[in-house]
Protein backbone atom coordinates (compact mmCIF):
# COMPACT_ATOMS: atom_id res chain seq x y z
CA UNK A 1 0.00 0.00 0.00
CA UNK A 2 1.45 3.35 -0.98
CA UNK A 3 1.69 6.23 1.42
CA UNK A 4 -1.00 8.12 -0.49
CA UNK A 5 -3.37 5.13 -0.41
CA UNK A 6 -2.74 4.73 3.30
CA UNK A 7 -3.62 8.38 3.96
CA UNK A 8 -6.78 8.13 1.85
CA UNK A 9 -7.85 4.97 3.68
CA UNK A 10 -7.17 6.59 7.04
CA UNK A 11 -9.18 9.68 6.08
CA UNK A 12 -12.02 7.49 4.84
CA UNK A 13 -12.13 5.62 8.17
CA UNK A 14 -12.07 8.93 10.05
CA UNK A 15 -14.94 10.44 8.05
CA UNK A 16 -17.06 7.29 8.27
CA UNK A 17 -16.63 7.10 12.04
CA UNK A 18 -17.28 10.84 12.38
CA UNK A 19 -20.48 10.65 10.32
CA UNK A 20 -21.71 7.72 12.41
CA UNK A 21 -21.09 9.71 15.60
CA UNK A 22 -22.84 12.74 14.12
CA UNK A 23 -25.92 10.64 13.44
CA UNK A 24 -26.16 9.50 17.07
CA UNK A 25 -28.49 11.96 18.75
CA UNK A 26 -28.11 12.57 22.43
CA UNK A 27 -31.21 13.43 24.39
CA UNK A 28 -31.99 13.91 28.04
CA UNK A 29 -33.91 10.63 27.98
CA UNK A 30 -33.24 7.04 27.04
CA UNK A 31 -36.93 6.22 26.73
CA UNK A 32 -37.30 4.98 23.14
CA UNK A 33 -41.02 5.77 22.92
CA UNK A 34 -40.43 9.31 24.17
CA UNK A 35 -37.61 9.81 21.65
CA UNK A 36 -39.75 8.45 18.82
CA UNK A 37 -42.61 10.80 19.75
CA UNK A 38 -40.21 13.74 20.09
CA UNK A 39 -38.62 13.15 16.69
CA UNK A 40 -42.07 12.79 15.13
CA UNK A 41 -43.15 16.04 16.82
CA UNK A 42 -40.01 17.80 15.60
CA UNK A 43 -40.72 16.64 12.05
CA UNK A 44 -44.24 18.03 12.28
CA UNK A 45 -42.93 21.26 13.79
CA UNK A 46 -40.39 21.65 10.97
CA UNK A 47 -43.21 21.61 8.40
CA UNK A 48 -45.41 23.80 10.61
CA UNK A 49 -48.04 21.22 11.39
CA UNK A 50 -48.15 22.50 14.95
CA UNK A 51 -51.34 20.69 15.92
CA UNK A 52 -49.72 17.33 15.15
CA UNK A 53 -46.43 18.45 16.69
CA UNK A 54 -48.27 19.30 19.90
CA UNK A 55 -49.88 15.85 20.10
CA UNK A 56 -46.59 14.04 19.47
CA UNK A 57 -44.71 16.16 22.00
CA UNK A 58 -47.39 15.65 24.65
CA UNK A 59 -47.00 11.89 24.10
CA UNK A 60 -43.22 12.22 24.44
CA UNK A 61 -43.68 14.02 27.75
CA UNK A 62 -46.23 11.44 28.89
CA UNK A 63 -43.64 8.73 28.18
CA UNK A 64 -40.95 10.68 30.05
CA UNK A 65 -42.07 13.64 32.17
CA UNK A 66 -38.42 14.72 32.54
CA UNK A 67 -37.74 15.07 28.80
CA UNK A 68 -36.48 18.66 28.67
CA UNK A 69 -36.09 18.78 24.89
CA UNK A 70 -39.75 17.84 24.39
CA UNK A 71 -40.87 20.47 26.91
CA UNK A 72 -38.79 23.11 25.13
CA UNK A 73 -40.07 22.26 21.66
CA UNK A 74 -43.63 22.23 22.98
CA UNK A 75 -43.00 25.74 24.34
CA UNK A 76 -41.98 26.81 20.82
CA UNK A 77 -45.18 25.30 19.41
CA UNK A 78 -47.31 27.19 21.93
CA UNK A 79 -45.38 30.41 21.30
CA UNK A 80 -46.07 30.13 17.58
CA UNK A 81 -49.72 29.25 18.25
CA UNK A 82 -50.09 32.41 20.34
CA UNK A 83 -50.73 30.50 23.56
CA UNK A 84 -48.34 32.37 25.87
CA UNK A 85 -49.54 30.87 29.17
CA UNK A 86 -48.93 27.34 27.89
CA UNK A 87 -45.61 28.41 26.36
CA UNK A 88 -44.50 29.90 29.69
CA UNK A 89 -45.49 26.68 31.49
CA UNK A 90 -43.42 24.50 29.17
CA UNK A 91 -40.40 26.83 29.00
CA UNK A 92 -40.39 26.74 32.80
CA UNK A 93 -40.65 22.94 32.89
CA UNK A 94 -37.79 22.59 30.42
CA UNK A 95 -35.61 24.97 32.42
CA UNK A 96 -36.48 23.20 35.68
CA UNK A 97 -35.42 19.87 34.20
CA UNK A 98 -32.23 21.13 32.55
CA UNK A 99 -31.41 24.84 32.92
CA UNK A 100 -28.35 24.51 30.67
CA UNK A 101 -30.07 22.74 27.76
CA UNK A 102 -30.65 25.90 25.75
CA UNK A 103 -29.70 29.15 27.49
CA UNK A 104 -31.89 31.20 25.14
CA UNK A 105 -34.93 29.51 26.72
CA UNK A 106 -34.37 31.77 29.76
CA UNK A 107 -34.58 34.85 27.52
CA UNK A 108 -37.61 33.56 25.60
CA UNK A 109 -39.38 32.80 28.86
CA UNK A 110 -38.51 36.24 30.26
CA UNK A 111 -39.78 38.04 27.18
CA UNK A 112 -43.07 36.14 27.26
CA UNK A 113 -43.41 36.97 30.93
CA UNK A 114 -42.92 40.68 30.16
CA UNK A 115 -45.70 40.44 27.57
CA UNK A 116 -47.94 38.88 30.23
CA UNK A 117 -47.07 41.54 32.83
CA UNK A 118 -45.13 39.10 35.03
CA UNK A 119 -42.23 41.48 35.58
CA UNK A 120 -40.65 39.92 38.68
CA UNK A 121 -40.44 36.50 37.05
CA UNK A 122 -39.26 38.04 33.77
CA UNK A 123 -36.44 39.89 35.52
CA UNK A 124 -35.27 36.67 37.18
CA UNK A 125 -35.24 34.74 33.89
CA UNK A 126 -33.55 37.50 31.91
CA UNK A 127 -30.90 37.83 34.63
CA UNK A 128 -30.39 34.05 34.48
CA UNK A 129 -29.90 34.32 30.73
CA UNK A 130 -27.21 36.98 31.19
CA UNK A 131 -25.15 34.52 33.24
CA UNK A 132 -24.59 32.41 30.10
CA UNK A 133 -21.66 34.29 28.61
CA UNK A 134 -20.99 31.55 26.06
CA UNK A 135 -24.50 31.63 24.69
CA UNK A 136 -24.51 32.10 20.90
CA UNK A 137 -26.84 35.08 21.09
CA UNK A 138 -24.77 36.97 23.65
CA UNK A 139 -22.71 39.80 22.20
CA UNK A 140 -18.99 39.21 22.28
CA UNK A 141 -16.47 42.06 22.84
Amino acid sequence: MTKQSYIIALLLVFFVSFSCKAQEKKYGTTNKKAIKNYEEGKSYYDIRKNDLAELSLLLAIKNDPNFAEAELLLAYVYTENNAPEKAIEHYQKSININPNLFPEAHASLGLLQIDMGKYTEAKKNLENYLTYTNSPLMMKP
